[in-house]
């Protein structure tokens, strides 16, 4: 099994750090559906977690040129 690198962990770090602060800068102007509750698997749970993933693939899309370039 491949242990992730350390540009992938960056990656994680970066898409989850600025995808909750994303979320969280929204979170007053969304309407109470899309509001997380604390301990609720619910849509506002689900829009934080595919805010980070986007944000991981965009992270990995922007990467991958300079990556395949350098080898």
């Amino acid at each position: 099994m491949m242990r992730p690198s350390r540009r992938r962990w960056l990656h994680y770090g970066l898409a989850i750090g600025i995808g909750n602060l994303l979320y969280f800068s929204l979170l007053p102007h969304l309407p109470a559906s899309l509001q997380h509750q604390v301990f609720q698997l619910d849509a506002g749970l689900a829009l934080d977690f595919l805010l980070c993933v986007a944000l991981y693939l965009l992270l990995r899309r922007w990467d991958f040129p300079r990556r395949a370039g350098s080898e």
